[in-house]
């Protein structure tokens, strides 16, 4: 399943989906997109990151931490992923692992207006698509 956010909305995919996910019975009903971070887009920097976390009994999203990927792109990723949220279970499984795919496309004249896209490929990927801004030649 692939779910879509534009540059400023609220990504909140309320998803009804069979247990036949990688989450197991862990039905989610909240999963938010990261926001590619301006430092690291502004220095065009691109990546995959992979972020592990386990999931409480409520549904919140536990000890989340980045395994791999670009140092600037990985705090974007764990907020990200802190910020899930499952329908609460009375079982525990876990780790679980999401990739966030962070891409650079385009190009943006006005760095406070690049063009942002996240996509959500449930249940284990999100891309992050930014352009990138041009900055006005010097004279």
């Amino acid at each position: 399943m692939n779910y879509r956010r534009g540059s400023l909305g609220v990504l909140a995919a309320y998803l009804l989906l069979a247990s036949a996910t990688s989450f197991g019975d862990w039905v989610p009903e909240d999963i938010q997109g990261a926001s590619y971070p301006p430092l690291a887009r502004d220095a065009r920097i691109t990546g995959v990151v992979a972020v592990e976390f386990r999931i409480n009994a409520d549904g919140t999203v536990a000890d989340a931490r980045a395994l791999s990927g670009p140092p600037m792109l990985r705090p974007a990723s764990v907020q990200a992923a802190k910020r899930w949220h499952f329908r609460a279970n009375d079982k525990t499984k876990s780790p679980f692992q999401v990739i966030f795919d962070f891409r650079l496309e385009g190009e943006c004249s006005n760095i406070l207006r690049c063009k942002e896209t996240v996509i959500v490929h449930y249940p284990d990927r999100i891309i992050i698509t930014s352009e990138f801004p041009i900055l006005p030649a010097q004279p």
